[in-house]
């Protein structure tokens, strides 16, 4: 899991390769923010999203809680059964 890791909502190809490598098939990956201001939440929450996509991750469930000052938002994301690391997939080309 991550907690307020904004590194998630830029780009991380590099980073999330790195946490594939450490997971399991099937493995899962929680990333969980904050952030100070609450107009920002469904961005941050919709760049971290993409980025999991584009690095082969599957988003099974996101949720939001209303907490003061703002919005917590928690993205619950699977690494497919039978990925490999990197971002090439299964055949690593």
């Amino acid at each position: 899991f991550a907690i307020n890791v904004s590194l998630f909502e830029q780009q991380a190809d590099r980073e999330l390769d790195i946490i594939k490598e450490a997971l399991a098939p099937g493995g899962r990956l929680f990333v969980v923010f904050q952030p100070p201001n609450a107009a920002k939440t469904r961005q941050l929450a919709d760049r971290t999203i993409g980025n999991l996509e584009a690095n082969g991750f599957t988003v099974d469930r996101v949720l939001f809680k209303d907490l003061d000052p703002a919005t917590a938002t928690c993205i619950e994301a699977t690494l497919p059964a039978g990925r490999s690391p990197g971002r090439s997939g299964p055949t690593g080309g």
